[in-house]
């Protein structure tokens, strides 16, 4: 059985809940702070146990000129459209695959 060095996990989870975007390196500086030398493993294991995974967003691409021209272009074409139109349009996030 291994011996956890953390003497106060609760803290470090309060932590990393409080604030999602934590990195490793400055909860283990924050566990020094209160005196506790914790290697950044230590800490993942504990946060892992605990239900909290490390997650990456994944980045958005930003919109280009040439899509804004073409988004641009189709708002205008489509501004005399009735209600009654857009309603048989099958919407892409309303669909089952």
């Amino acid at each position: 059985m291994r011996e956890t060095n953390i003497k106060q996990p609760h803290s470090l989870v309060r932590n990393a809940t409080k604030c999602p975007k934590i990195t490793l390196e400055e909860l283990r500086r924050t566990a020094t702070e209160l005196e506790e030398s914790v290697h950044g493993t230590t800490i993942s294991r504990t946060l892992h146990k605990s239900g909290l995974h490390g997650r990456v967003a994944r980045r958005k691409p930003l919109l280009k000129g040439g899509h804004k021209k073409s988004r641009l272009k189709f708002a205008r074409s489509h501004m005399e459209d009735t209600a009654t139109m857009w309603k048989k349009v099958l919407w892409s996030d309303e669909t089952n695959i």
